[in-house]
């Protein structure tokens, strides 16, 4: 369900370049960087490479997103909500909520259901709650594409009635 939201929040048609906004241009992207959560165009995308603090990241080309053949989830690493600088490893089942080390060393000692992350999302996957979802989004889907049909239909006969 994070990976199908993720891809929802990349705009695959017309993404612009994350850096050349930052600068007032527009360029459109070509890659998406799951670490940084930024676009790239080709120009930028090569210096993004060359920095050896940011090598390593996983670039993704926006093409690929958009055909279906991507095989990471985009937006791997997330940051805690409280501690912006720390990376969420783990879920507190007792509060419902992600969490990072330093939040379960404060804030949740106490609780007694604390999982890895990874558990917990592999186990949303398979809830029905999200199964529901899907369901609901599909049908959400299918709504709005009959009305976008009927919409186009509607034009189209407006058109030929001048």
């Amino acid at each position: 369900m994070t990976s199908m939201l993720d891809e929802l929040a990349i705009d695959k048609s017309k993404k612009q370049c994350s850096s050349c906004q930052d600068n007032n241009e527009s360029k459109n992207a070509r890659s998406w960087c799951s670490i940084c959560e930024e676009a790239y165009c080709e120009h930028c995308e090569k210096y993004h490479k060359s920095l050896k603090v940011l090598s390593k990241h996983k670039l993704i080309y926006l093409q690929e997103i958009q055909t279906g053949n991507c095989d990471i989830q985009i937006f791997e690493v997330l940051s805690c909500e409280e501690h912006q600088d720390h990376l969420v490893e783990v879920y507190c089942t007792d509060h419902s909520k992600p969490c990072c080390t330093l939040c379960v060393t404060f804030s949740h000692r106490q609780c007694k259901n604390v999982i890895s992350i990874k558990k917990a999302a592999s186990g949303s996957k398979q809830s029905t709650k999200t199964s529901g979802l899907s369901e609901r989004l599909n049908d959400h889907l299918i709504d709005l594409s009959e009305v976008i049909d009927n919409r186009n239909q509607n034009l189209a006969d407006v058109k030929n009635s001048r």
